[in-house]
């Protein structure tokens, strides 16, 4: 029971921080808005740490708009949009009211997993508001990082990939590991 009561309370945190995530990404419309899970890109993973980009910027951007099909869930003119097709498959919420976004949001965080040991579910999450509707994407995550961060030889990469990457920004710290990637 202790267990459970802790993680209802993070998901709660989570989800509150989701209110601030939607009014930043609507008063930041011509951005696209990030977000690191904990153990999903964030450095300092105790807090909700948001980023935004001039939106176009990431690839992920135009691939929402190409690779949602049908809806799986839609109420009045709020849906949840697979994204399939690409190399980050995630869930694509469309919404006109920021309650229709949250309730939404909340849906899919709780079919989410949480790995063992793990404070809540990986994810990252991308947001932009245009057209009177925010389009929220959530992109859940298996691992922290590649394989090839614990590589050793010429497998290494030094790569802890966050949203940027998940974005479709490819980010080395080193250009050793720029120069190998193919």
């Amino acid at each position: 029971p202790y267990r459970r009561q802790r993680q209802m309370c993070i998901r709660e945190q989570d989800i509150a921080a989701m209110d601030a995530f939607l009014e930043l990404t609507r008063r930041l419309a011509p951005f696209t808005v990030f977000y690191n899970g904990p153990r999903s890109g964030a450095s300092a993973p105790d807090h909700a740490h948001f980023q935004a980009v001039t939106r176009g910027i990431m690839p992920l951007d135009e691939e929402v708009t190409q690779f949602i099909r049908q809806s799986y869930a839609s109420v009045y003119d709020n849906r949840i949009y697979p994204l399939t097709g690409n190399l980050r498959p995630g869930l694509v919420i469309q919404a006109a009211t920021e309650e229709a976004a949250t309730r939404l949001f909340k849906k899919i965080y709780a079919a989410l997993s949480i790995l063992p040991g793990e404070p809540a579910p990986m994810m990252n999450i991308f947001g932009s508001y245009y057209d009177n509707n925010w389009v929220i994407t959530v992109i859940p995550r298996k691992r922290h990082r590649p394989w090839q961060y614990e590589a050793e030889g010429n497998d290494h990469l030094l790569s802890s990939p966050g949203a940027a990457d998940i974005g479709g920004l490819f980010i080395t710290p080193l250009e050793k590991d720029f120069k190998k990637i193919n």
